[in-house]
């Protein structure tokens, strides 16, 4: 009877026993969700992370090729100046320089001397300054405005003919200047001139030939000027023509661009109006307005202004029907003609 007794206690222990295991399965079910949850949770934040730190790191390989660019480009622009300088020709600065009237050079210019050490004389020269010291300090200024004064430099030493200004040489990094060009000085240009009423009839027509036979070399050399005016436009004290303001010009490398050289060829019809009339800028680019001109000039001046680009004469052409038609620009008397005959012959064998 004992024994008995004692088995079925034993067995509802045993179900006792596993009911509490299968009641404490179920009360934690609810926790493992929760913690299966927050796992879930944990890996998409860490999913995202990654996202996020490989997003960072392409940015700063971007950024870090960026300032590896950057490098490469200040590099590139040290050695250009280290090859202008090279190029320049090495002349001495005296110091101090005095001003000159602002009023007809511009408030942005002034006169010194430099020392030539070929032929040991000083020679005077027009410093072309392009930005204060206080601009070049200044932490927004880019190097690319500086890149306009050395292309300028640059394309003016390329250049070598007799009605061309000269360039002397480059100031980039002086304590007293900023930087500048040395060019070569002329107190008056074909404005002035032409206000002052300074040229003689032999003298205008022998003005145009030279800016013709400069703008042919000019575009010889595969540059265009694109600011040819009567300021930009010097006269030495024995008459001759010098050519400046090339701030504008640049080297043309395709067909597309060569169409540029038929707005200098523009100018210059506006030049010869200029001169011819005396100091007057034309108000209509037409026929019109060159009937008083003698008939080589009515034609020669209005093709350069014809509206089809293409049709306008090169440099070239200008220069062989002026020669062929003896220059008669304006009415010259037999004398005069025997005159600029002359001259253009004496011309040609400086040029």
């Amino acid at each position: 009877m004992q024994e008995s007794n004692r088995t079925p206690n034993s067995f509802q222990f045993k179900k006792q026993i596993k009911n509490n295991f299968i009641h404490k399965q179920h009360e934690e079910l609810p926790r493992k969700e929760e913690i299966s949850s927050q796992l879930a949770i944990l890996k998409k934040e860490n999913e995202e992370l990654k996202r996020e730190n490989d997003e960072l790191k392409r940015k700063l390989n971007e950024k870090s090729e960026k300032q590896s660019n950057i490098i490469n480009e200040v590099k590139v622009e040290i050695n250009k100046i280290k090859q202008i300088l090279s190029n320049a020709q090495q002349q001495r600065f005296i110091y101090p320089f005095e001003n000159i009237d602002t009023e007809s050079i511009g408030s942005i210019e002034k006169v010194g001397e430099i020392q030539n050490s070929s032929e040991r004389k000083s020679i005077k020269v027009l410093i072309q300054k392009v930005y204060e010291l206080k601009e070049i300090s200044d932490k927004n200024f880019k190097k690319e405005n500086l890149q306009r004064l050395l292309d300028e430099f640059e394309i003016m030493n390329m250049l070598h003919h007799p009605n061309i200004q000269k360039a002397h040489r480059l100031i980039i990094d002086d304590k007293k200047l900023p930087p500048s060009i040395l060019l070569e000085y002329f107190p008056l240009n074909l404005e002035e001139v032409m206000k002052k009423k300074m040229l003689s009839k032999v003298q205008q027509v022998f003005s145009i030939y030279q800016i013709a036979e400069a703008m042919k070399y000019i575009h010889s050399r595969k540059i265009v000027h694109q600011n040819l005016n009567p300021s930009n436009i010097h006269i030495s004290e024995d008459g001759i023509i010098k050519i400046g303001g090339f701030e504008n010009s640049q080297i043309i490398t395709n067909d597309e661009e060569q169409s540029k050289e038929m707005d200098d060829v523009y100018s210059f019809g506006v030049i010869a109006y200029f001169i011819l009339s005396g100091g007057e800028i034309p108000k209509i680019k037409n026929e019109t307005s060159l009937k008083e001109f003698p008939l080589l000039a009515q034609q020669l001046i209005g093709a350069c202004w014809f509206d089809d680009i293409e049709s306008r004469p090169t440099f070239e052409i200008i220069c062989e029907v002026l020669e062929k038609n003896n220059f008669n620009l304006t009415s010259l008397s037999q004398q005069e003609i025997i005159e600029i005959s002359q001259m253009i012959n004496q011309y040609k064998k400086q040029v």
